[in-house]
């Protein structure tokens, strides 16, 4: 392992095991376990832009969506964070919430598919705090909504997690307001 501190796990469909690690001085990353045999996808041999990865899940087309709210690291004078589609192999794309719209910033804290296969991301809204006011909204086709000012008393709140439950409603972790959050979709 290039770096010991593992911040989150995925095992794929294929039995690949995906393993987030949080080191950015140093090699750390994206790290894939196939077979016994081991790769890892760092900013030094990949696209992929920092050495810290606190998330990973899978689309609804096998491709891994990797995200960050990366706290230490700088882009521009502002804390940054990503968020990115991996074929595994060799593709990358950027769909950080901040090169897509203004009015968001690239400090990912929570993703997941709903039902119907839209992306819902929770993200910072002060690129320069840590955990004081987030937002949430939903990624398709290339636009993202922002759905948290367009809710009635939706706070602006951390979100460190989101599920999906079987009638398609979003359940967001709010534990700064009251604790939980149900949404339902349309």
């Amino acid at each position: 392992m290039p770096y010991n501190s593992v911040t989150t796990i995925v095992y794929a469909p294929d039995t690949t095991i995906w393993l987030g690690t949080v080191q950015n001085l140093g090699s750390g990353g994206l790290v894939k376990i196939k077979n016994g045999q081991l790769s890892v996808f760092s900013k030094e041999n990949s696209l992929n832009p920092y050495n810290t990865l606190d998330r990973i899940i899978i689309d609804p087309n096998g491709n891994l969506l990797l995200s960050s709210d990366v706290l230490f690291e700088l882009r521009n004078g502002i804390l940054d964070g990503y968020l990115y589609l991996f074929d595994g192999k060799d593709n990358w794309v950027e769909i950080s919430p901040a090169v897509n719209s203004k009015d968001l910033t690239n400090r990912v804290t929570a993703t997941i598919y709903d039902k119907n296969g839209y992306l819902w991301v929770a993200t910072g809204v002060d690129p320069n705090r840590s955990n004081a006011d987030y937002s949430l909204s939903k990624y398709s086709n290339g636009e993202w909504n922002i759905l948290s000012p367009k809710r009635k008393n939706f706070p602006r709140t951390y979100i460190p997690d989101i599920a999906v439950d079987n009638s398609n409603n979003l359940w967001i972790a709010a534990p700064d307001a009251d604790g939980i959050i149900k949404i339902a979709i349309d």
